[in-house]
C-alpha cells in the first residue's frame, strides 16, 4: 500500500523528544518529493525532509492532529 503525505499530517520523530512536526507542504526537488516540516508550537523551526524520509517507520510517525473546530461532530 502506497501511503500519501499532504500539509496538515502530524508526526513525531521516534527519539526521546516529543516534538511533533506538522507537513506545511510537499514540494518535489529534482525529481524527489519532499515534505516542508513546522514544529508544532514553534512555527519558527522548520525542517525539510525527503518522503522516504518521513515515510520510514523507524524514523518518524504519524500522530493524531488535533480535531477541526470548524468539522461537526457526531450528533
Amino acid at each position: 500500500m502506497k501511503r500519501i503525505i499532504e500539509a496538515g499530517q502530524r508526526y513525531q520523530v521516534v527519539d526521546k523528544t516529543a516534538y511533533v512536526w506538522e507537513v506545511e507542504r510537499v514540494t518535489d526537488k529534482h525529481g524527489i518529493p519532499h515534505a516542508s516540516l513546522i514544529r508544532v508550537g514553534a512555527a519558527s523551526e522548520r525542517r525539510l525532509v525527503s518522503a522516504q524520509i518521513l515515510l520510514d517507520r523507524s524514523l518518524y510517525r504519524q500522530v493524531a492532529a488535533p480535531p477541526n473546530p470548524s468539522m461537526p461532530g457526531p450528533a
